[in-house]
């Protein structure tokens, strides 16, 4: 095995995919599974009760869109017509993901039958197939965040690449609850 960019441990191709599908950059999933990996990335960190309808959830995902935050709302002077369109083109992802976040369960299901059954052609073959599913996550939510930037005008793109530059770098179109970020990207610091 071998490492993969800044992560200071050595990591599987399949982990390292999961980790930058999962936060952008280092970072290990707390359960340690891929599939709970994937819904991690799907939400930017926050977890989606079980259960949750189809309509629920898309509301949880579109008030965390960072188009629909009000200091980015502001700055950018996004229109209503636009917000619009980029919740339909989030919602379309959402749906979409569940068959590639169930084709990843079951490759990773298979997998670890086939390494206690000791069948390594069978792990092989389901190890390709978690990894694909993981990259076709991965891609997905980049197509995703590049449809939503391209609706902006000249103008927002501008204001986006001085004052909100970290959403060009972020994975996720998703922001996480409660943590703002400062003009510079970086997170502000604690409070005193």
């Amino acid at each position: 095995m071998r490492s993969f960019g800044n992560c200071p441990s050595k990591v599987s191709l399949i982990g390292a995919l999961a980790m930058l599908a999962a936060a952008g950059g280092c970072h290990r999933d707390p359960t340690g599974t891929d599939a709970a990996a994937l819904a991690h990335l799907e939400t930017g960190g926050q977890r989606i009760a079980a259960g949750t309808s189809a309509a629920e959830r898309h509301a949880q995902l579109t008030k965390r869109a960072w188009w629909n935050q009000p200091d980015i709302i502001d700055a950018l002077q996004l229109t209503g017509e636009q917000r619009t369109r980029m919740d339909a083109l989030l919602r379309r992802w959402s749906e979409a993901q569940s068959a590639v976040r169930q084709q990843h369960r079951d490759a990773q299901l298979a997998l670890k039958k086939a390494l206690a059954a000791a069948d390594w052609t069978a792990a092989r073959a389901a190890a390709t197939t978690a990894g694909q599913s993981l990259s076709a996550q991965w891609t997905s939510q980049a197509e995703l965040k590049i449809d939503v930037l391209a609706m902006l005008n000249p103008a927002q793109r501008d204001t986006v690449s001085s004052r909100y530059r970290y959403l060009l770098h972020q994975t996720s179109v998703l922001t996480r609850a409660g943590r703002p970020r400062t003009r510079a990207g970086a997170r502000p610091a604690a409070a005193p």
